[in-house]
């Protein structure tokens, strides 16, 4: 399996804008969203190693919910890779909130504080 986010800096700041119509493809399964998820933290591991601070940019524009984008995020927030100093849930559907409702009861409060839903 091959994908990788896009990542830009601005200002010092690294920015990763996980695009998850990218998973639609490659996620048909509950083992192949397991393997994305083990990419993702192993990407955002190597972020956190050369810079402090870095923001997450979520865009489920387009995206269905399906199983599989569901235990892609179960599994990410398992593998507890480093937490980004924010996260931006954007191009949120009616679906996008209801699943982050669920999610935000495995989060710490800290994790809570750092997360926009728009």
């Amino acid at each position: 399996m091959d994908f990788t986010w896009d990542i830009r800096e601005e200002d010092g700041v690294c920015t990763v804008i996980k695009q998850f119509h990218k998973l639609e493809g490659i996620c048909c399964s509950k083992n192949t969203a397991k393997e994305a998820a083990a990419i993702d933290a192993r990407l955002i591991r190597d972020i956190s190693r050369t810079h402090s601070k870095f923001i997450v940019k979520i865009d489920l524009q387009g995206v269905k919910m399906r199983r599989s984008v569901y235990t892609f995020i179960k599994e990410g927030i398992r593998l507890q890779s480093p937490r980004p100093h924010h996260t931006y849930v954007i191009n949120a559907p009616a679906w996008g909130t209801k699943v982050y409702a669920v999610v935000r009861k495995w989060l710490s409060d800290e994790d809570k504080a750092s997360v926009t839903v728009c």
